[in-house]
């Protein structure tokens, strides 16, 4: 029971949240950076890993997911 409130009552808000930014961040990136860079990579990657994440709802993809973004978004200010 405890797994399932961390789930559903933390980890699916925040990780809609980050993939909430992260989509938009990646859109700005594709369509006015460079393509093959390798901040695109992992947004990309961390949004995909995000969306995989909610799908399944399982917290082992969320938390890197998010962490990984979070990282990258602090980064790339």
């Amino acid at each position: 029971m405890k797994d399932f409130k961390l789930v559903e009552h933390n980890l699916i808000p925040l990780s809609l949240f980050a993939l909430n930014i992260s989509v938009v961040h990646l859109l700005y990136l594709l369509f006015i950076d460079n393509i093959l860079s390798f901040t695109t990579l992992l947004v990309f990657s961390s949004t995909i890993v995000l969306v995989a994440g909610v799908i399944r709802k399982e917290k082992v993809l969320m938390i890197p997911g998010a962490l990984v973004y979070t990282i990258v978004l602090l980064f790339s200010l």
